[in-house]
C-alpha cells in the first residue's frame, strides 16, 4: 500500500465502517481484527455509534472495550445514526415508528429497541439536532474523539438532515451512494424508492461535490463503492478500474472511492473486502501508472479544499 502523494494522478480510496448500533458478536469483531492484522496499514473511517449504549441491557464498560479492540490510532472516528426508539428517546424525541424500510416496529414495547429502518429525514431538523448531539455526548464520555464525519442509516440523508449536520459542526456526509448496487439486493421496497428518491444519478464514477446551505455547506463524500454486503471484491476493483478511465489528463488529478462494510456483518462480507484489497496491493507492487493510497474521509475532505484554493 502507499502513503499520501498528491502529485501523482491517482485515486484515493476511503475504507469506512457502519456500526449499525444493534449488538457487537464475537465472531464479527474477531473478523475485524483479523482483516486488520492483514493490512495493519490501511486507515478506516468509523461511523460509531451511540445507540449500543442506550440499549436497556447496555454495559458502557464493555461495549467500549469491544469497539476499542478494532480501532487503530489513524483511524477516524465519525457518527452513524440510525433512529433507534431508545436512543431517539434519551435525546428527549419523540419516536417515531414508521415509515420503514425494515419493518422492525411491529412490536417494540418495554426494553425492545426497534426503528434501525426509520429513515432520519421523517424527524425534524430540530430534532435531529437533538439526537446527533446526545450521540456525540455519549460518544465523547467514553472517550472517542469527535466527529466531523456523517453518514445516515440507510444513506437516508436529506435536506433537513444536511441542515441538522451543518448546524452539528460536521464537515462531510456520505449518505450519497450509488443506487445499483444497493437496488439489485433491495428492488421494490421503500428503501429502494428513497435511495433512488434522493440519489437516483449517483453511479460508480460520481465524486464529492458541496452540498449548500443558507446557513453553511459540507462535503457530499459518495459512497460510489457501497458496501461490501451490496458488492464483492472483483466488483470494488471495477469501481477503481472504471474511475482511473474517468479521471482527468491533467498531472495531479485526483478520483475518489468510498467502500466499506457494517460491523454487524463483518465476519461475512469481509473476505469481500480483503479480495478486493489484495487486489489494490498487487497493482501498487506492479508499476502502476496511477497512485493508488488510502486515507480517511477527513483526510480526503482536508485535500478537495487544498483543491479549491
Amino acid at each position: 500500500m502507499t502513503v499520501m502523494n498528491h502529485q501523482k494522478r491517482g485515486i484515493n480510496i476511503m475504507v469506512t465502517v457502519d456500526w449499525e448500533g444493534r449488538d457487537l458478536s464475537e465472531e464479527n469483531l474477531k473478523a475485524m481484527e483479523d482483516i486488520r492484522k492483514e493490512f495493519p496499514e490501511i486507515p478506516y473511517t468509523h461511523y460509531l455509534n451511540a445507540a449500543y449504549y442506550t440499549k436497556a441491557d447496555a454495559d458502557a464498560k464493555e461495549t467500549t472495550s469491544k469497539t476499542l479492540r478494532v480501532l487503530s490510532d489513524h483511524d477516524e472516528h465519525g457518527l452513524h445514526l440510525h433512529a433507534w426508539r431508545r436512543l431517539v428517546e434519551a435525546s428527549g424525541v419523540e419516536f417515531h415508528p414508521s415509515p420503514t424500510f425494515k419493518n422492525d416496529c411491529d412490536d417494540c414495547s418495554g426494553d425492545e429497541d426497534c426503528g434501525v429502518g426509520v429513515p432520519l429525514w421523517t424527524y425534524s431538523r430540530e430534532d435531529l439536532v437533538k439526537m446527533l448531539e446526545t450521540s456525540k455526548k455519549i460518544l465523547k464520555e467514553q472517550g472517542f474523539r469527535p466527529p466531523v464525519s456523517f453518514r445516515s442509516g440507510g444513506w437516508m440523508s436529506a435536506p433537513e438532515v444536511t441542515s441538522a449536520l451543518i448546524d452539528s459542526g460536521f464537515k462531510t456526509d456520505s449518505s450519497d451512494v450509488a443506487t445499483y448496487y444497493v437496488s439489485r439486493r433491495w428492488e421494490g421496497t421503500n428503501l429502494d424508492t428513497w435511495i433512488k428518491k434522493f440519489w437516483g444519478k449517483s453511479t460508480e464514477i460520481s465524486q464529492p461535490y458541496r452540498q449548500k446551505q443558507d446557513h453553511g455547506s459540507l462535503w457530499q463524500l459518495v459512497d460510489n463503492g457501497a458496501l461490501a454486503d451490496y458488492i464483492d471484491g472483483p466488483e470494488m476493483w471495477q469501481v477503481i478500474d472504471n474511475n482511473m478511465d474517468a479521471l482527468s489528463e491533467e498531472a495531479g488529478s485526483q478520483g475518489f472511492v468510498v467502500v466499506g462494510f457494517h460491523t454487524e456483518t463483518a465476519a461475512k462480507f469481509l473476505p469481500r473486502l480483503r479480495d478486493f484489497f489484495r487486489r489494490v496491493e498487487a497493482y501498487n507492487k506492479g508499476t502502476p501508472d496511477l497512485d493508488l493510497k488510502f486515507m480517511t474521509i477527513h483526510e480526503a475532505s482536508c485535500l478537495l479544499e487544498q483543491q479549491l484554493h
